[in-house]
């Protein structure tokens, strides 16, 4: 019986070793196919999240100096220019100075043909000496119409009224009033031509123009033998700059950087004619005066520049920027976080903040975003921002400062 059982015991362990041989004959493709596919899908997670890391540039917040500054454009001028014209007509005969040519104060620069003004002075000269001689003769004239006249009232007072008649004493009132009268007329005719010889004098004294002030010549707009006519309008003949080795820049500033300039700062510019070099000035006036253009409304300000080497000159057009804030060791992010925004992800918004303690104080003036790598994903996160100078700005938000910032998508081999 024992012997049967073993017998049978081993034919069904036969039986069943055969089945398993055949199951894993008839299915072991399918097992393979399901760890082929399971390795596949291990793998390719792994290098899809790699690759997504590796889609984008990213920072880490910085801690760095920001400098501030509002930008600018106006043109040198001399700090003390003076327009030298002249006051009478007549032609130029004589130019003494040139461009560039230092002058000193009460130097002759110009002179007119005098010609017609010496005329017009011994014209003057001769009308003074016909009005002084009207006033001797008129003088003469009062004490003889005086004279007359006491004579024919003794007459009348010695012969009782009998003679002369009253009738002839009045006309000898009549003709002394008269002679006093004209007495006063050929005075006020004695101080007219004094006055216009002294104009005519004047005149041509003016008719050599003269430096008013120690400088240089900038501008001369005369030669010899032109005309000149001085009518409602001097006309100018000569620019002069008292000292261009101190200048000053008229810049324009937008309405909507204004709040910010004030005197005092600093201002750094270049001109086009040395664009490696940068000047220093600083700002001395900031004025109220609007000024608007094409519908845009701007203000200037008077930038002082130190120009003791003469490189500047003036009507030079200057680039300025006015330092308006400096701040120092501040946490910073590049601007191009702060526009960066990814092209398709799952926006899940997480909050990075440490929990403030509640407190009165104001919500944050300027709140932005960024987006920080997650498990190599994109995760958006609000954040506050302070000033900027165009390429960092203030990250005032406390977030891990190891925290990887998104800035832009990194560029494919297939897109380039």
């Amino acid at each position: 019986m024992d012997k049967k059982i073993s017998k049978i015991d081993i034919l069904a362990r036969l039986e069943s070793e055969e089945a398993k041989q055949s199951f894993w004959r008839k299915h072991w493709a399918k097992f393979l196919v399901v760890l082929i596919v399971g390795v596949w899908g291990y793998f390719y997670t792994t290098l899809h999240n790699q690759e997504k890391r590796d889609d984008y540039n990213s920072v880490t917040p910085t801690q760095r100096n920001l400098v501030i500054k509002v930008s600018a454009t106006g043109n040198l001028e001399p700090t003390n220019s003076v327009d030298v014209g002249i006051e009478v007509s007549g032609t130029m005969e004589e130019v003494l100075v040139d461009y560039n040519d230092k002058v000193t104060k009460g130097e002759i620069l110009a002179k007119l043909d005098t010609t017609k003004l010496r005329s017009q002075v011994n014209n003057s000269k001769a009308s003074l000496e016909v009005a002084k001689a009207n006033l001797k003769e008129s003088e003469i004239s009062i004490l003889d119409t005086q004279h007359e006249l006491k004579r024919l009232e003794t007459l009348y007072r010695s012969t009782q009224g009998n003679y002369p008649t009253t009738q002839e004493i009045d006309k000898a009132k009549i003709a002394y009033a008269k002679a006093k009268a004209l007495y006063g007329a050929y005075q006020a005719r004695v101080s007219q031509s004094k006055a216009q010889l002294k104009v005519d004098e004047e005149d041509l004294n003016k008719a050599i123009v003269v430096s008013p002030i120690e400088g240089i010549v900038l501008n001369k707009q005369i030669e010899v033998g032109q005309s000149v006519v001085a009518n409602m309008a001097i006309p100018i003949l000569f620019t002069l700059a008292q000292d261009l080795r101190k200048m000053r820049a008229i810049v324009s500033i937008d309405e909507a950087d204004i709040g910010k300039i004030k005197t005092q700062q600093a201002v750094e510019f270049s001109v086009d004619a040395y664009p490696q070099k940068t000047f220093k000035g600083t700002i001395t006036q900031v004025r109220l005066n609007a000024q608007t253009v094409d519908g845009v409304v701007t203000y200037e300000a008077v930038v002082e520049v130190n120009n003791s080497d003469l490189l500047l000159r003036p009507g030079m057009t200057v680039s300025a920027d006015i330092i308006t804030t400096q701040l120092f060791n501040k946490w910073t992010i590049p601007n191009g976080a702060l526009r960066f925004t990814p092209e398709a992800t799952t926006k899940t918004s997480k909050n990075l903040f440490s929990a403030p303690p509640k407190s009165n104080k104001p919500k944050p003036s300027k709140q932005s975003r960024v987006w920080i790598l997650k498990d190599g994903m994109p995760v958006e996160l609000e954040v506050e921002i302070g000033q900027s100078d165009g390429t960092y700005t203030v990250l005032k938000s406390q977030i891990d400062r190891e925290a990887q910032i998104i800035t832009s998508m990194k560029t494919s081999d297939k897109d380039e």
